[in-house]
């Protein structure tokens, strides 16, 4: 059976275990089309100033309180990377992460990373809720989860793709209502087959390549609720703006060591 044909069968029988209602949800501010016009990149791929958008993605871990509070003082929407699937061996709290946790090797960007063991995602509950504190107490307003596609990439040995899925979707909850429960919202990063099963509890989306790879059209919901969908591009130039664009997405595309910004 193909990948895809195994992630649908999966997404079906799950579909009655994880509810789609809305998380009980605490005061937190979700960022609309309506509002944000533009975004920043201060996380990951090239380095923009963050004064350049109306929301800024950045590293919730690396910047500082005062950093971070003093970008929502200038009213700019503070959205925090989080990478909730592997383990960067370079973060602070990387040694809290005992080697029962982990799983295989990723291929990351810096330094040593793998894949946390999210068949048994309940042991990572007190790391994750913790960086999640961190995030919250610095003036975060959102979160985005990054590499949460462990199904999609047989990263725990021994399991199949459809029980990785249900771990993936039931962990990825979990984050959504702890999210919620701190007072920010909750941004999903690719990952298009756990947002289906979590959509009513995702406020907003980041999404990478999804024109290159012919994914787009998996946002057509959210743009016709009116939910904001962030796209980054790595290849495409002008020509990908345009298609941007007309999907309603707000994206950038990659030119070298910058942006091409298609807003």
């Amino acid at each position: 059976m193909q990948l895809t044909n195994i992630l649908m069968a999966a997404l079906a029988a799950s579909a009655a275990t994880v509810s789609a209602a809305p998380s009980a949800r605490g005061s937190y501010s979700v960022p609309s089309p309506d509002k944000i016009k533009s975004f920043a990149l201060w996380a990951w791929g090239p380095h923009e100033k963050p004064e350049e958008g109306d929301l800024v993605m950045l590293d919730g871990d690396l910047e500082s309180e005062d950093t971070i509070r003093g970008l929502v003082s200038d009213k700019l929407y503070t959205s925090c990377y989080l990478s909730a699937g592997t383990l960067e061996d370079w973060r602070a709290d990387a040694s809290k992460f005992s080697e029962d946790e982990q799983a295989k090797a990723y291929k990351g960007f810096d330094g040593e990373e793998v894949w946390l063991d999210i068949h048994n995602w309940e042991s990572l509950k007190p790391e994750m809720e913790a960086r999640l504190k961190t995030y919250a107490s610095k003036g975060c307003m959102g979160v985005e989860f990054d590499n949460v596609d462990c199904y999609n990439n047989a990263c725990v040995s021994g399991v199949s793709v459809e029980q990785l899925l249900k771990d993936e979707v039931e962990y990825v909850s979990w984050l959504i209502d702890t999210t919620h429960s701190l007072g920010m919202a909750a941004a999903l990063k690719n990952a298009q087959e756990v947002g289906k099963q979590l959509y009513s509890n995702v406020d907003y989306a980041v999404n990478e390549q999804c024109l290159q790879y012919s994914e787009c059209d998996l946002y057509e919901k959210a743009v016709k609720d009116n939910k904001l969908v962030i796209n980054v591009e790595y290849q495409g130039g002008s020509s990908a703006c345009d298609k941007a664009k007309s999907l309603g997405l707000l994206s950038k595309v990659q030119n070298g060591d910058s942006w091409i910004d298609c807003f």
